[in-house]
């Protein structure tokens, strides 16, 4: 399950803020992939 939330403060610039959370018990379907949080930010001139 995951989430992102955008901004653009422009053309030029945004910004990009998400969560990745994985559930399940050891041996089952993604129990694997780790939680994750993740901040981006793009400036283009």
């Amino acid at each position: 399950m995951g989430t992102t939330a955008v901004y653009s403060a422009g053309e030029n610039f945004y910004f990009n803020i998400g969560a990745q959370l994985t559930y399940g018990s050891e041996f089952t379907e993604y129990w694997y992939y780790s939680n994750s949080l993740y901040l981006q930010g793009e400036y283009y001139f």
